[in-house]
């Protein structure tokens, strides 16, 4: 199965990071739940994210759920970093974009969904902190349909609200013939082509709607078209930084080809080599013999690559359909 790279995305204190704790948490992926303010969660492993308590970089960890491999990206939520969660967007098949219930949906968060939708990556929304007195879900699901550009679907989906979403299966469900894989095929497809914004609520810090969030991801992400390792490079760049010893680590998207260590292609007049491909699992990574469509890996050894730039055939052409005429700002 090809791996599938998901992000996290929401307006500054929503729960990202926990919700990703939880999500590592609840797939092995960890042996032990971090917490933000006990500064030990695996993503925001940077001195300045623990002792600032908020995420600063767009860091990433492997998980496995449903026999498929995925990765996540934990992006930033403060304004003043949105263009590292903007960067991050050109890696992801999907992402989850986290809502406070109790305060509604934030300018900061359209703007991240506008950016999301603008580079074809579908959404799903979360209303976190619904344990809270203080959330409101009808409010914050009210504002999301107003503001996100696409039908908001609670799940688990209505079938007459899907069928009105994607005419194959309108057809099976006039006709009688309807069944639940055939739903979630449907809304599958709606929801990747940005007409559908399925929605869960729960509480990240609790753990509670983590468990359908993953099996969504699994349904929703199922049917999505998959690279073909044997096809010329395809690749592009999403961030550059440099790790602890002052190395410079590119990090590279695959949607078709492979990459293995010592391999060399042209770029900018130049010829790159790659010295070690990297899977990172928060500010730690193992080594990997090979990179193939789906992942998201770190490369050393290559020194003119940037942010947005793109390897072999890359040409970024995603697009979604849906509303083009939602709002950027709250009414």
């Amino acid at each position: 199965m090809q791996n599938r790279t998901i992000g996290i995305l929401a307006h500054v204190d929503a729960g990202k990071t926990t919700l990703s704790e939880q999500i590592l948490y609840r797939t092995g992926a960890v042996r032990a739940l971090g917490r933000v303010d006990h500064g030990d969660t695996t993503l925001d492993a940077d001195a300045i994210e623990r002792r600032r308590g908020i995420t600063v970089f767009s860091d990433q960890a492997a998980f496995v759920h449903g026999g498929r491999p995925y990765t996540l990206i934990d992006t930033p939520g403060h304004v003043d970093f949105a263009a590292e969660a903007e960067r991050a967007l050109d890696a992801l098949d999907a992402a989850v974009l986290l809502v406070d219930a109790s305060g509604g949906v934030k300018p900061h968060a359209v703007l991240l969904a506008r950016m999301a939708r603008a580079r074809g990556v579908p959404l799903i929304l979360f209303l976190n902190k619904c344990d809270l007195a203080s959330a409101d879900c009808a409010r914050a699901m009210e504002q999301a349909g107003d503001r996100l550009g696409a039908e908001l679907v609670p799940l688990p989906a209505d079938w007459e609200q899907v069928a009105g979403l994607d005419e194959a299966f309108l057809e099976e469900y006039l006709a009688g013939e309807g069944t639940p894989k055939g739903c979630d095929r449907a809304l599958g497809r709606a929801f990747r082509a940005g007409l559908a914004i399925p929605v869960l609520r729960g509480s990240a810090l609790n753990g509670q709607g983590v468990n359908e969030l993953l099996d969504a991801l699994d349904a929703l992400l199922e049917d999505a078209p998959e690279g073909d390792p044997g096809a010329p490079l395809a690749a592009k760049v999403y961030k550059v930084r440099r790790d602890a010893k002052g190395n410079r680590v590119t990090f590279v998207r695959l949607s078709a080809g492979a990459l293995s260590p010592r391999d060399s292609f042209a770029f900018s007049d130049r010829v790159e080599k790659i010295h070690e491909i990297r899977v990172y699992q928060g500010g730690r990574y193992a080594l990997a013999e090979r990179a193939l469509p789906g992942d998201a890996v770190g490369l050393t050894g290559l020194t003119v690559p940037k942010c947005g730039d793109r390897l072999g055939k890359e040409d970024g052409a995603r697009t979604l359909t849906g509303r083009s005429d939602y709002q950027t700002q709250p009414a």
